[in-house]
């Protein structure tokens, strides 16, 4: 058990091992006017202890109903939720209740209570278990930076600071999994990344297992360990953070990642390509860097060594924990030979090359 209450007992996080969390077969559907709509099927997920697990996919991919599933609030159909020892979806109502104290959730529109104080707020789940408050309430609120506002009341706070609140409170009863529901939407992106770091240091600190759902893909990039995507009530694509970001397959996947890593031609350069060759054409290549990659010197050394002006026309880097990652857009006059010395070269530097058309400045 994670002593989460007092500081001396905070822990320092170690690469997660052990499942806590494995769902199996699940399956959830509603009724409708004719016969049940089926919002989630078959979901196989294993999430470890310590470990920081996103869930994306499309409005209606089913995310927000496989976390009711994983805290209580709703039954599946069929399919386990093993929790430690347990399946939830077989125990009974007094036993799903204790072991739904393990499980805490925070909300995207923060759920305080206006008439209660900030010390009262995050004391909900423990008067609700008829538990000690004061030290407790005041070991969660340090833990999230917020001890010397607890006599104030959320319309006082920002919202970052009620988000904190919304984190103290989820973590009162000596939490393991703490569920995330969007609940970076309503900030701004300075504030967003404020709670993302306070949830990698919470992580580092007590070990409790995360869920982020959420569509900002900025969210994933910045604390995800693995994710599972979502479309149309299954997971059709999961794997490491680093593997989804740099090598999805689906194209659930691939759309979700287009806006954010910026990897589209503009739509005046897409409107020029054809795909074969003309007089003087230039051939448009995507060059993607993987850490040590980004850093090196490559363009420059095509400048040098073959001779060629290289013409950049987009790119972008993205950094997920110590891994840098990134792609370039660039045109070069064609020359088949050329173009696969070029290409081998690359390749053989740690870098992917992917011919997106011809076209004529």
């Amino acid at each position: 058990m994670l002593g989460i209450l007092n500081p001396l007992n905070c822990i320092d996080f170690m690469v997660p091992s052990e499942p806590l969390l494995i769902i199996e077969s699940l399956c959830k559907s509603f009724p409708k006017s004719k016969g049940a709509e089926r919002i989630l099927n078959d979901i196989n997920m294993t999430l470890y202890k310590g470990s920081i697990v996103g869930i994306i996919g499309r409005s209606g991919a089913g995310k927000s109903t496989l976390l009711r599933c994983l805290n209580g609030l709703e039954k599946p159909d069929t399919g386990r939720i093993i929790f430690g020892d347990d399946d939830l979806c077989q125990l009974n109502q007094a036993d799903l209740r204790k072991r739904r104290q393990k499980i805490g959730v925070v909300f995207q529109t923060y759920n305080l209570l206006q008439s209660k104080t900030v010390f009262d707020n995050i004391a909900l789940p423990l008067t609700l278990a008829e538990m000690k408050t004061t030290e407790r309430v005041k070991a969660v609120a340090d833990l999230v930076g917020l001890s010397h506002k607890l006599s104030s009341y959320p319309h006082e706070l920002s919202g970052g600071q009620c988000q904190r609140v919304g984190i103290a409170r989820a973590l009162a009863i000596e939490t393991e999994v703490l569920l995330c529901d969007e609940f970076t939407s309503a900030l701004d992106p300075e504030t967003t990344m404020d709670i993302l770091n306070l949830l990698l240091s919470l992580r580092q600190k007590l070990g409790v297992t995360v869920v982020l759902v959420t569509h900002d893909m900025n969210v994933i990039k910045h604390c995800a360990d693995f994710v599972y995507v979502l479309d149309g009530g299954q997971v059709v694509e999961q794997g490491a953070t680093l593997d989804i970001l740099t090598k999805a397959q689906h194209p659930v996947t691939q759309s979700l990642l287009h806006d954010f890593l910026k990897d589209q031609l503009p739509s005046f350069i897409q409107e020029k390509l054809h795909p074969s060759p003309h007089d003087n054409d230039d051939v448009v290549l995507k060059l993607m860097f993987h850490d040590r990659t980004s850093t090196k010197p490559l363009i420059s050394t095509l400048v040098h060594e073959w001779h060629v002006p290289v013409n950049i026309i987009g790119g972008n880097l993205h950094h997920s924990g110590d891994y840098t990652f990134g792609h370039l857009m660039v045109s070069i006059k064609h020359d088949s030979k050329t173009v696969t010395s070029i290409t081998k070269y690359l390749t053989e530097n740690g870098v992917s090359v992917e011919f997106l058309g011809y076209l004529q400045w």
